[in-house]
């Protein structure tokens, strides 16, 4: 079996705007693993086309239907790309379906095609085309971000097919190391987290499970030199941002994936030069220098840390940013960025 390690689009050329943009905000959050997302304008010329996309949907892990009147009115789209894709996902096979309503459809058109049911980025009373460019930008960031979850959770092999033969039992061989890693009780569990049919309850469920076993995943717990393991995700530039009658500029910026979590801030509270050094308290009230603590409501590790004030944030803020002092993040565009 070919290894799932490609996002496959599906899109209509005459939303070939949106695959262009779709494109760029994939670059600023995966883009060392632009080789592996296909469309068909990787089908070069004498390519056999219905081959290059059988192929590419055989190692497609995740799924990407920018969705429009155009895309479900394309027999070709339908017939060549949309039925395989669902007719694996019905059988619990094939990728992962992630839809995006880039313009207005019909209810009954995404009932017909059996869309309708696979809950999409965003909601069909609100396709991308009737946003502003900033809130496009949005949806876009949060399609990629679910794409780089779903492709960085391991996926278990299928079981290796076994030899048929009616002439002699088959002969026991000699099992060979691999190099994928094993199917634990950690890795059903991120493979189900990353699934978008799983419920919020289940999702937390899951969470606290993770607590008690371990939660592996990059963002919510502590590197080994104590400090906080912060996942950065890149935000591109949004354009104009009207609040009540004045306009701000939005400039590209980095935003972590996950809310600081009980466990990093406990690294702060427990660190030498951490919780109790006035340095990180200066300028505030001397009520505050510093705050007292107040236990959280949900101790496990991996929660979201809550009960804490606007002054302990600003303190752990001013704390984590002299512990990455000097470290660069990758540049979106043009712009680069060193945590001073």
């Amino acid at each position: 079996m070919p290894t799932r390690n490609q996002v496959f689009i599906s899109y209509s050329h005459q939303d070939k705007a949106a695959l262009e943009r779709f494109q760029q905000h994939l670059r600023s959050v995966m883009p060392d693993q632009m080789a592996e997302i296909w469309d068909d304008t990787r089908i070069k010329a004498g390519d056999t086309w219905r081959t290059e996309i059988e192929n590419a949907l055989t190692v497609a892990r995740v799924a990407v239907l920018l969705i429009s009147t155009d895309f479900l009115a394309s027999s070709f789209i339908v017939k060549n790309e949309l039925q395989p894709l669902l007719q694996a996902a019905a059988k619990g096979e094939g990728a992962i379906l992630l839809q995006i309503i880039v313009g207005p459809v019909s209810k009954i058109a995404l009932q017909n095609l059996k869309l309708y049911d696979i809950q999409a980025i965003n909601s069909a009373s609100t396709p991308l085309y009737s946003l502003k460019k900033y809130e496009q930008d949005l949806v876009w960031i949060k399609l990629a971000e679910r794409i780089v979850e779903l492709m960085n959770v391991p996926v278990s092999p299928p079981p290796p097919e076994q030899p048929q033969t009616t002439l002699t039992p088959p002969q026991p061989t000699k099992l060979r190391p691999s190099a994928t890693p094993p199917d634990t009780e950690q890795v059903r569990l991120l493979r189900e987290l990353a699934d978008p049919r799983t419920t919020h309850a289940r999702c937390r469920d899951i969470g606290n499970r993770l607590n008690k076993i371990g939660d592996p995943r990059p963002g919510v717990g502590v590197s080994e030199d104590g400090t906080p393991d912060i996942r950065w995700l890149p935000v591109a530039p949004g354009g104009n941002v009207e609040i009540k009658g004045t306009t701000f500029g939005v400039l590209p910026f980095y935003i972590a994936q996950y809310a600081l979590t009980n466990a990093q801030f406990d690294t702060f509270v427990k660190a030498a030069d951490g919780y109790y050094n006035q340095e990180w308290w200066r300028d505030m009230p001397a009520d505050y220098q510093p705050q007292p603590l107040t236990a959280p409501n949900n101790g496990a590790t991996n929660n979201p840390r809550d009960r804490i004030s606007w002054y302990q944030s600003v303190a752990f803020g001013r704390w984590l940013q002299s512990r990455w002092r000097g470290y660069e993040l990758p540049a979106i565009g043009s712009t680069s960025f060193q945590i001073g």
